[in-house]
């Protein structure tokens, strides 16, 4: 699966760049700051929000009152709530892209999405196997095959995802080309599910790796706990992944923003 992030969505002549490297974490406080400051700065014009961990509901909620134009938006390990979510979701008509990983989410939130956003062809909703609810058995996978027909890329890496809720979005998404099903191993590739998935161009099943050099996937890593164990010798060894990203932040003005 194609990263979700666009290069074409940067207008090099608008954009404004501020890294800052350190041996110590920005404080959240520091960090929401520097957020609000650059959807101020964008004018409504913020087409892409990409933020791991420090986003909460006041914040979530500022972005929406001020960024009707969002097409891009990429949420790792926030804390902020279901009502929240569903509330600032209806603020962003114009979104293409969602990634929602290790959020925690309830199963409803995805038919709020889909209502919400009838022009999403990309939803990353992520999780880890060992918490993913299992109350929204079923009610995650009715809420895609529902509310978005016009999906292209689908991503659930970690979900309760069954064989029946698998088969219903095949069924109604018709435009699915990519799909990445690894570790909901609930699912079981039966020949039937597997006569289905015969048309997605990209498919990761459930017991396909979840590749450590992907820096996409880098707080799925830290938050599961496998740097805690041994990797096993064939995949490699490696090092703690934020000292290969030497706790950098870059902010992104005007069209964009990523922390």
């Amino acid at each position: 699966m194609e990263p979700f992030f666009d290069d074409t969505i940067v207008n090099d002549d608008l954009l404004r760049c501020l890294s800052q490297r350190s041996g110590k974490r920005l404080q959240t406080e520091k960090v929401e700051a520097m957020a609000r400051a650059a959807i101020d700065r964008s004018a409504g014009t913020m087409e892409a929000f990409f933020a791991d961990i420090f986003v909460n509901d006041d914040l979530l909620r500022y972005l929406s009152q001020r960024a009707p134009s969002l097409k891009c938006l990429h949420l790792s390990a926030c804390n902020f709530t279901d009502q929240c979510f569903a509330e600032a979701i209806n603020c962003f008509p114009q979104l293409e892209e969602l990634d929602v990983t290790l959020c925690l989410l309830y199963g409803s939130a995805c038919e709020a999405v889909g209502r919400a956003c009838p022009q999403l062809k990309r939803f990353r909703l992520n999780e880890l196997w060992s918490i993913s609810r299992k109350e929204d058995i079923g009610t995650e996978a009715l809420g895609i095959a529902s509310t978005m027909p016009r999906l292209q890329e689908l991503e659930l890496i970690g979900n309760n995802l069954t064989n029946d809720g698998l088969m219903s979005i095949l069924d109604r998404c018709p435009r699915l080309e990519s799909l990445d099903i690894r570790e909901c191993f609930n699912i079981q590739m039966d020949d039937a599910l597997k006569l289905k998935c015969s048309r997605i161009r990209d498919l990761r099943l459930p017991h396909d790796p979840v590749f450590f050099d992907d820096t996409r996937y880098w707080p799925y890593y830290i938050n599961s706990g496998v740097f805690d164990s041994d990797i096993d010798s064939e995949v490699g060894t490696y090092d703690d992944p934020l000292d290969d990203m030497g706790e950098s932040m870059s902010i992104m003005f005007n069209d964009d923003f990523y922390v």
